[in-house]
């Protein structure tokens, strides 16, 4: 039988009903590729059109992360040559990419470091344990947080505590499921 082995004629046939959407996007594309183009749409519009088409087909599908579908349409914008690799990394890397980049690596580096379990630990230290007090103590320290630094920083550095005060506060999901709205309302309030 060809040299291939049971074992692995099935795991290839699992392979390719788990990426069915994939493969079919695959085709697809292609086969968008061969046509000619459509009159009144230049050769680039038309090419976009195609990475349109086939990035909503795997984001709806999803036999990619999401992730990968972005870089599928950086890279597939530099293949058919619609950008050059400069122009698509300028598009992508202005300030504010870079902002909320930083912003969010911030907020790893203290979740990383357990400072989110100190951080917790002494607002409810300052508050007490009533909620409205927690409340208050994450709306202050959001509020007093950007006044000097920028809001979706803040945001970023205080979720993680939030989320670390919500894990550990109670077993009860009705309790917990409001407790986080409220507290998450508050940082976003306290923020602005």
């Amino acid at each position: 039988m060809l040299g291939f082995s049971r074992s692995s004629l099935t795991n290839f046939l699992f392979w390719v009903t788990q990426k069915k959407w994939f493969l079919i996007t695959i085709v697809v594309g292609i086969i968008l590729v061969l046509l000619p183009t459509p009159s009144g749409l230049t050769l680039e519009g038309y090419r976009i059109i195609i990475i349109v088409i086939t990035a909503l087909m795997m984001i709806i599908t999803e036999p990619i992360p999401l992730p990968a579908v972005a870089i599928y349409i950086l890279v597939f914008e530099v293949i058919m040559g619609i950008n050059d690799a400069d122009g698509i990394a300028h598009s992508f890397m202005n300030d504010a990419v870079f902002f909320i980049m930083g912003s969010l690596m911030l907020s790893v580096a203290i979740i990383k470091q357990g400072w989110d379990k100190q951080i917790a630990l002494g607002i409810i230290t300052l508050t007490g344990n009533k909620t409205k007090n927690i409340v208050f103590g994450f709306t202050a320290i959001s509020a007093i947080l950007s006044s000097f630094i920028g809001e979706h920083t803040v945001a970023a550095i205080m979720l993680p505590i939030a989320m670390t005060l919500i894990r550990f506060t109670s077993e009860d999901k009705d309790r917990v499921k409001g407790l986080s709205a409220v507290l998450l309302f508050s940082i976003a309030y306290g923020a602005l």
